[in-house]
C-alpha cells in the first residue's frame, strides 16, 4: 500500500469517526458544513475575512470558506479557538485587525457609525467594510448574497470551492436549499398548520418566558410555516409573566433551547423533558391541551444559512402533531 493511499484511508477513517460521534450526540452528519476546499492557506492568500457576527461565519463556513475566516467576534463560540478575536458589540481591537492583515471586514454594527480609527485604518489598508442587518430572514439572505459575490470576486477560479460554482447565490445548491427552507410548505401541512391554533416561541422554559415577537426571524419562521402566530403586536424580543402565558393558551408551544452553545463542547445525549412540567414553569396548566415542542439546536439563535437546519427541524416536529392519515 503507497503512502499516498493510507493517507487517504486515514482521513476517511477519521472522517466517519466524526459522522458517528455527532449521530450519537443527536446531531445528523448534514447539519455539519462541508470540510473546507481548498486549504485555509490557499484561500487565505487571496481572501482573508475578519466575521464579527456568528451567524456571519456560520454562513461562510457553509460556503466552504471557513478557512479564510482570520478574525471572529468575541463572543463567538463557534469559531474555531485558534481564530483571533478582533472585537466585539463594545469596540474593535485595531492591533488584532493589523496583525491579521483582511481583505474584508464584516461586521453587524446596527446603525452605529464604525469607530473614526477603524475607518482610518481600513481606508489605509484598502479593507472591504460591510456592516451587515441579520434581523430578518430577508437580510439574513441578502447577506449571503453579498458575501457570496465578494468570494468569487476575491478568489480566482482554480480556488472558488464547489459552493462557488454558479455565478449567483441563487442558483448555487446552498441558494436553493436557503430558497427552499423559505419557501411555501406542502398545502397539506399549511392546511393543518392554519387550524392548529395560535404557536408561541419561547426562548427558555421559565417565568418570566422570552417569547419571538414580530420583526425577529424566528417569528418569520412561524408564518412562513403557515402557523399562526400567538403574538400579533409587540417588539421582536418580548417577556411574558405567567398570567399573559395562560391568556394566549397556545395550542402549541415550540421552545427553543439549546443544551451546549458550542460546537466543539462535549456531545450531549438527545434532549427529554415532561411536557407537564414544562407547561407549568411557563403558566400554563400542567394537564393542558398545549403541544410541546423541545427545539435543541446549539446554532438556534445564530442568524446564518444554518437557519436552513433549524427551520426543517422545526417542520418535522411540528409533522409529528399531524393526524394519522
Amino acid at each position: 500500500m503507497s503512502s499516498r493511499t493510507a493517507i487517504w484511508i486515514l482521513a476517511l477513517a477519521a472522517a466517519l469517526a466524526a459522522a458517528a460521534m455527532l449521530v450519537r450526540a443527536g446531531r445528523p452528519p448534514s447539519v455539519q458544513p462541508p470540510v473546507t476546499s481548498p486549504s485555509a492557506i490557499e484561500l487565505s492568500a487571496h481572501l482573508r475575512i475578519v466575521a464579527l457576527a456568528p451567524g456571519l461565519t456560520e454562513t461562510l463556513r457553509r460556503m466552504q470558506l471557513g478557512g479564510a475566516v482570520v478574525g471572529r467576534h468575541g463572543f463567538d463560540a463557534w469559531a474555531p479557538s485558534t481564530v483571533l478575536v478582533c472585537g466585539d458589540q463594545s469596540g474593535l481591537d485595531a492591533e488584532n485587525l493589523l496583525h491579521v492583515r483582511p481583505t474584508h471586514l464584516y461586521v453587524q454594527w446596527g446603525q452605529r457609525e464604525l469607530p473614526a480609527t477603524i475607518r482610518t485604518l481600513a481606508e489605509k489598508e484598502r479593507w472591504t467594510v460591510r456592516n451587515f442587518h441579520l434581523l430578518s430572514l430577508q437580510q439574513i439572505g441578502a447577506a449571503a448574497d453579498e458575501l457570496y459575490s465578494d468570494a468569487r470576486k476575491a478568489l480566482p477560479e482554480s480556488l472558488r470551492p464547489p459552493s462557488l460554482a454558479a455565478e449567483r447565490f441563487a442558483d448555487s445548491l446552498l441558494g436553493r436549499g436557503w430558497a427552499a427552507a423559505t419557501a411555501i410548505r406542502s398545502e397539506t401541512f399549511r392546511e393543518f398548520m392554519a387550524q392548529a391554533g395560535p404557536v408561541l416561541m419561547l426562548y427558555n422554559d421559565r417565568e418570566p418566558a422570552a417569547a419571538a415577537g414580530p420583526g425577529s426571524y424566528h417569528y418569520e419562521i412561524l408564518s412562513l410555516l403557515g402557523a399562526t402566530p400567538a403574538i400579533t403586536t409587540g417588539n421582536a424580543y418580548q417577556t411574558l409573566d405567567r398570567e399573559t402565558v395562560r391568556r394566549i393558551n397556545p395550542s402549541v408551544l415550540i421552545v427553543l433551547k439549546p443544551q451546549k452553545l458550542s460546537l466543539s463542547a462535549t456531545p450531549v445525549e438527545p434532549v427529554t423533558f415532561n411536557a407537564s412540567s414544562l407547561r407549568s414553569s411557563v403558566g400554563l396548566e400542567p394537564d393542558s391541551e398545549t403541544k410541546v415542542i423541545l427545539v435543541d439546536d446549539p446554532l438556534a439563535f445564530v442568524p446564518g444559512l444554518n437557519l436552513i437546519e433549524l427551520i426543517d427541524t422545526i417542520q418535522r416536529e411540528l409533522e409529528k402533531l399531524l393526524p394519522s392519515q
